[in-house]
């Protein structure tokens, strides 16, 4: 639209020039001078509005009105929001680009704002992003494209051609390999394991799923017919050397292993081609299995020339396996906030003990979904995990979780950050523009 008197903001309300926004949404309006009254009429609905006046009447019902019709400039100015409802349309503010959606709405807006709870005021930005809208992906990213890198949050957005990300689960921050903690899937291929807290996922056709969720690694040998079953406890991860355990890295953990004990399977093409001692480089079409204290009595059941291979197995809680089999991308961090519409904050029982999570205030991340599927992403200046539960229900989370918080709460929307990162990051949830990567 283009108005020959522009839209106004006065004490956080839009005003519009009367006549422009009826008309654009299909209304008749009409104007008495005498009663300085403004009358609209869509289909059934009819509105009155007269300058000056808080007052006002929908279908003859009186409504109490926060922002009264002017005139200025000698134009009518109406308020935006109060007419645009009062004729059934949706209205949505788009806080960095200043801009108003009247009707369907973007399908990714962001807000930043205040919210007062239990006499604590909470510094809240937020993202929404319409998960019905096919325009919409949604992508796991790590930093670098390896496990164990740190990478800004911005810089990781630009690379994947994000609109909007958010960090994601934990990481060790303060080692000297950045590992994640929490489950990650990239690419529908689960590549880093952690078996705590909540699991967020995603499907191609974003379908949101939350639970508990437990990843095993189950492989088989294949000798000349004879076949060897094995497990692996963990993925892409480095163990301590005095650990008794067998872990299988994949290409995403980067060239090698990066671990320089232990006793390395190398599968390359689906064969076992070699067994070194100490670090090993993956192959790009294989992985590498790591055999580290009494677990190399399994050594046997990798002879060179044999077929090897692992699927990785889902145990939901409570959801369909089916919903899992199906994920393209999923995160864990929790503990969970929100389960169907309540609130049910249990850390402990997910497996936490830190007191940042039990206790403490502090910088907090959250993804949530509402019923009728918008992704939430949230962060803000401080708070517990029971407040953070309570601010995600109050912008209509109908399910929700916690993420990474701290020096690693970040939010990123448009090219700049609503909430600033401490420290590079290890992870991210993004949302990107498929028409916009040509797909």
């Amino acid at each position: 639209m283009k108005f020959e008197t522009l839209p106004i903001v006065i004490n956080g309300r839009a005003f519009i020039p009367m006549r422009d926004i009826f008309e654009s949404l299909g209304a008749v309006v009409s104007w008495d001078g005498k009663k300085k009254e403004i009358t609209a009429r869509r289909g059934q609905v009819e509105i009155k509005l007269r300058i000056g006046d808080y007052n006002s009447t929908v279908n003859g019902t009186p409504i109490k009105i926060d922002a009264a019709p002017f005139i200025y400039k000698e134009k009518t100015m109406v308020p935006l929001r109060f007419v645009s409802e009062a004729l059934g349309e949706k209205v949505e503010w788009d806080q960095v680009s200043r801009s108003i959606y009247i009707g369907k709405g973007p399908y990714i807006s962001s807000e930043s704002t205040q919210l007062k709870m239990a006499g604590k005021t909470f510094k809240v930005n937020i993202v929404k992003v319409d998960l019905n809208n096919d325009k919409v992906g949604v992508k796991v990213v790590l930093a670098k494209d390896r496990i164990g890198e740190v990478e800004p949050l911005k810089s990781m957005a630009e690379r994947h051609g994000a609109v909007v990300a958010i960090n994601g689960t934990y990481f060790n921050a303060y080692e000297e390999i950045k590992e994640p903690v929490g489950n990650i899937m990239v690419n529908h291929k689960p590549i880093h394991l952690g078996n705590f807290g909540t699991t967020i996922g995603f499907t191609d056709d974003n379908e949101v799923g939350f639970d508990i969720v437990r990843f095993k690694i189950n492989g088989i040998t294949n000798d000349n017919g004879r076949e060897i079953k094995w497990v692996a406890y963990a993925m892409n991860r480095t163990p301590a050397p005095d650990l008794n355990t067998i872990v299988l890295y994949t290409p995403e953990r980067g060239d090698y292993t990066r671990v320089p004990y232990g006793t390395s399977v190398i599968i390359e093409d689906g064969v076992i081609k070699n067994i070194v001692e100490g670090d090993a480089a993956i192959p790009k079409n294989g992985f590498v299995l790591k055999l580290i204290g009494t677990e190399i009595r399994y050594l046997d059941r990798f002879p060179k020339g044999a077929k090897a291979d692992f699927t990785v197995d889902f145990e939901p809680v409570k959801t369909d396996i089916s919903f899992w089999k199906g994920v393209s991308c999923a995160l864990g961090a929790g503990p969970r906030l929100i389960t169907d519409g309540k609130i049910t904050v249990d850390p402990v029982s997910e497996g936490f003990s830190s007191e940042k999570i039990l206790t403490y205030s502090m910088a907090r991340s959250a993804v949530g979904v509402t019923k009728d599927n918008k992704l939430l992403l949230v962060t803000v200046n401080s708070a517990t995990i029971g407040e953070l539960a309570e601010i995600m229900k109050s912008l209509g989370a109908y399910n929700a979780m916690n993420l990474d918080g701290g020096a690693s709460s970040g939010l990123y929307y448009k090219g700049s950050y609503l909430t600033t990162p401490g420290r590079e990051l290890s992870n991210a949830l993004v949302i990107y523009e498929l028409q916009k990567l040509g797909k």
